[in-house]
């Protein structure tokens, strides 16, 4: 489907405004008392078909719509200055901008547009020759009440068409954000399917090889190779069973809180499993307050230091910081690595898979766990190198 422009629409308008002043000045205005001034309207209608082929162009189609809103109102007012100013029976016709900007635009944006307009047909009003007011008060009294009209009416499409649009966009834009959250919790549960079958193929091969393993050692005592499988094997055990633990909390509806130091200890000790190498500098907060214990939580956040720990051993670093703290938003952790930090794909890090050497499902699946909880993930670039990953999670009652 290709991308809805109003320019497009705005061209045609305004070439329809065109064919309508042109018809005016030609011939029908005479006949519909207007006060006609050939020489400066035939030069306003000439400046707004070079406007309207200029707006033809690719360059011109770029224009912000805010920018031509502006010349054509500005356009507008002048034609109608030298065609009978406020006795111009066409003057409402300045509204069309205000109308437009008001769907169109921020309301910031049809503010200075409707001013523009007011102004504008004031200014016509003081301008107003005498002999308008047809001998009696009772013209002038009708002019004025078209000009208090036209006040009026900008006043009714900023109050309520403007808040009307504003608000249906705010709608579409939570839409489009719901719609790309459930397409990211189905492509997570897809995700989450595929590694549960997985686990299940992998325990039955993985309790061959422990066994395996067992009798190679009996049979073989000093083989030198055979004790450096036991450790990735107890790993991979071990993952398994934390899998199997999580799968069955994840069923009970809810989960017991946990302390935080009780899940920056977890946590330590995961990675050190993971990367004997890399020890992880903790900065803990004054007191220890209490989380979600949601089963999915640590393995969260093991995903973000493992990610920030292979970032800084590309740079030839072993060291991750992470300092926690408690603010009016809730607990704050902060990952800071010593790698080459982010690049180009910052901004969909989190949100939808990349490719990457070290950052991707992972981090997709972070973001969506933090998420649920009520917290939010925020990545950026340190000022003096690497890269930083900020948590925010609520704190929970005990």
């Amino acid at each position: 489907m290709l991308p809805y422009r109003p320019q497009t629409q705005l061209w045609w308008l305004r070439g329809l405004g065109l064919i309508l002043k042109v018809g005016l000045v030609a011939g029908t205005g005479p006949l519909l008392g207007l006060t006609l001034d050939f020489p400066p309207l035939i030069a306003i209608m000439m400046i707004e078909a070079l406007f309207l082929g200029v707006t033809t162009l690719p360059m011109g189609q770029r224009l912000p719509l805010f920018a031509q809103l502006v010349v054509d109102t500005l356009l507008w007012a002048l034609w109608l200055h030298f065609s009978g100013g406020a006795t111009n029976a066409f003057v409402t016709l300045l509204l069309m901008p205000v109308a437009i900007s008001a769907v169109m635009l921020p309301l910031r944006h049809a503010l200075c547009i409707a001013a523009l307009a007011c102004l504008s047909y004031s200014l016509m009003m003081l301008s107003m020759p005498h002999d308008a007011h047809m001998h009696d008060s009772q013209m002038a009294a009708h002019f004025l009440g078209m000009w208090l009209n036209f006040l009026l009416s900008c006043a009714v499409l900023l109050g309520a068409v403007a808040v009307m649009a504003r608000r249906r966009r705010e709608q579409e834009q939570e839409l489009a954000r719901l719609r790309e959250s459930q397409l990211r919790q189905e492509h997570l549960l897809a995700l989450g399917t595929a590694s549960a079958q997985l686990a299940h193929q992998l325990a039955t091969p993985l309790s061959t090889l422990t066994l395996l393993h067992e009798e190679a050692l009996e049979q073989h005592p000093d083989s030198p190779l055979l004790p450096q499988m036991s450790g990735p094997l107890s790993l991979c055990q071990q993952s398994l069973n934390g899998l199997r633990q999580t799968s069955e909390k994840l069923r009970s509806d809810s989960p017991e809180p946990q302390s935080l130091e009780a899940l920056l200890s977890g946590l330590k000790t995961q990675l050190q499993l993971l990367l004997p190498q890399i020890e992880l500098d903790v900065s803990p907060c004054s007191h220890n307050p209490w989380l979600s214990g949601d089963p999915a939580l640590q393995p969260a956040l093991l995903s973000l230091a493992y990610n920030g720990a292979q970032a800084s051993l590309r740079k030839g670093s072993d060291k991750l910081a992470l300092q926690v703290s408690m603010e009016a938003e809730g607990i704050i952790l902060v990952f800071r690595d010593w790698g080459p930090g982010l690049g180009p794909m910052k901004e969909k890090l989190g949100r939808e898979r990349v490719e990457s050497r070290s950052l991707g499902v992972g981090l997709l699946l972070s973001h969506a766990t933090f998420e649920r909880l009520g917290g939010s993930l925020r990545l950026s670039n340190h000022r003096e190198g690497g890269a930083e990953a900020r948590i925010c999670l609520p704190e929970v009652a005990r």
